[in-house]
């Protein structure tokens, strides 16, 4: 009962792949270029990565209209997979009730709306390739030191959790009054 391959015990021996070991195409990064694409007017450029001096990825594009852009790169340059993707990706428009346009890029794959597309194969949203943010993984590190002080004390992780937390408070981080916050920056 139980051979290897069995079971989940992969969710407790690897960590899911994060968004911050991704190349990131922002939205953000495209806001003046969109605004220049009207009347037929096609605007272009490039972006690169770089891990201090060395260019570890470049991708061109091209605005055809505020609402469409065109990707074109290199995947696995210098290898026997090298493969040329040329493909275009949707943009779409939010008001925000203070005023403005906001962009958003829709997802090639599921069309989902999102301010940033991952890469380097196909860039796609974060639920496509199934990403985490680093923060998510690491929040309950320590839970593992709680769980035994809990369960012999009778205690939920919760209750544990708080008593930790008033045992090994600063004295003295005291919330100022409001006398002594008015008086502070003087």
């Amino acid at each position: 009962m139980g051979g290897s391959g069995s079971g989940n015990w992969l969710r407790w021996t690897s960590a899911r792949c994060r968004v911050e070991d991704k190349l990131n195409l922002p939205i953000s990064q495209f806001r003046e270029t969109l605004k220049q694409a009207v009347n037929g007017r096609t605007v272009g450029g490039s972006l690169t990565w770089r891990r201090g001096e060395n260019v570890t990825a470049s991708i061109g594009f091209e605005a055809l209209d505020p609402l469409r852009l065109r990707l074109h790169y290199t995947v696995g340059r210098g290898t026997a997979d090298e493969r040329r993707l040329d493909y275009f990706v949707n943009v779409t428009t939010t008001r925000p009730y203070y005023g403005g346009v906001r962009n958003w890029f829709l997802c090639p794959r599921c069309g989902r709306r999102c301010g940033v597309l991952y890469g380097p194969d196909l860039f796609a949203c974060r639920l496509c390739h199934g990403l985490a943010y680093e923060s998510s993984q690491t929040a309950h590190r320590m839970d593992s030191l709680i769980v035994p002080f809990a369960i012999e004390n009778g205690m939920t992780l919760r209750e544990a959790k708080r008593a930790f937390r008033e045992a090994f408070k600063d004295p003295y981080d005291r919330k100022r009054s409001r006398r002594r916050r008015r008086f502070s920056d003087w």
